[in-house]
């Protein structure tokens, strides 16, 4: 039976940080994981892919570009599940590899496997190649978590999914619903930008939309035939964009009308002063 001072069960980033930190206090250790790569669920299904799938939609969608290229750009004009995917898969192997680099330049030992305790000190891993047993003086415990289920709606792997098995969608969903507002499930939500795209022709009429959305949210939206960028009166006369156009028009000349009081009384005022000092003069001579 082989022997090491401490074996950890799970090698995610617990796991690894423990393994490491025993490794570089002289001891000899080993991580023990189920998966056929290290990682954890953080590299594999959860973290990691969460974050890289957000930041791909951000790129294909080119919503991360909006503010130099305008909103209607975009990177690519239909996004699938594969670009997606593509994407993700490369950061989990670069991912994946940091990590094993990390394990083997610190001498822990790798077991592939899934542990169970015979005694206290004592955990048999079970594998393809048969069950081996091994002896620790010390063990962690850094199994992680997985995605709740619930009998009343289980899984079809079709349309309900657990955030394991957003990678595995054949198409990207034009609608869906998620059940828990964590980190994953928010994260996940940026799906939604894939299919959620602002129509060029009119920006004005996809931002009141968005804006009638809110407000029934909040109970108080308007009529859906209500324009909210026109005013009650051109509502209920029918005045058509002309008019809207005609009465800016005026609006604007009564605003220069405005800016060219000031001037009339400056002027009447310098008037009124030369007045004042050709008086003066007269007078002076009189006196003199």
């Amino acid at each position: 039976m082989q022997s090491f001072d401490l074996i950890v069960i799970g090698s995610g980033p617990a796991g690894q940080r423990a393994a490491i930190q025993g490794a570089k206090f002289g001891k000899r250790v080993a991580v023990v994981e189920r998966r056929e790569c290290v990682g954890g669920a953080c590299i594999n299904t959860g973290t990691i892919p969460s974050k890289t799938l957000r930041e791909a939609v951000m790129h294909l969608s080119g919503y991360a570009y909006q503010g130099i290229y305008g909103v209607n750009y975009r990177v690519k004009d239909k996004i699938t599940m594969a670009d997606l995917a593509f994407r993700v898969q490369h950061v989990i192997k670069t991912e994946i590899d940091v990590t094993v680099s990390q394990l083997t330049r610190n001498g822990v030992t790798t077991l592939m496997g899934s542990a169970s305790f015979t005694d206290p000190h004592t955990i048999r891993i079970e594998s393809v190649q048969g069950s081996i047993d091994y002896h620790a003086e010390n063990i962690v415990i850094a199994t992680g978590t997985k995605p709740a289920a619930s009998p009343k709606v289980p899984y079809n792997n079709r349309t309900i999914i657990n955030s394991d098995q957003i990678l595995n969608m054949p198409e990207v969903p034009k609608t869906f619903i998620v059940v828990g507002g964590g980190v994953i499930g928010v994260e996940g939500l940026a799906v939604q930008q894939c299919v959620e795209r602002m129509p060029k022709q009119d920006a004005h009429t996809y931002c009141d939309h968005k804006i009638r959305e809110e407000m029934a949210c909040l109970g108080a939206a308007p009529p859906a035939d209500r324009d909210p960028r026109k005013s009650d009166e051109s509502q209920s006369s029918g005045e058509d964009d002309r008019d809207v156009g005609r009465t800016d028009e005026r609006l604007l000349s009564d605003l220069e009308a405005e800016e060219r009081v000031p001037d009339e009384i400056e002027q009447a005022g310098a008037a009124e002063r030369r007045t004042e000092e050709q008086d003066d003069r007269i007078t002076l001579r009189e006196h003199l």
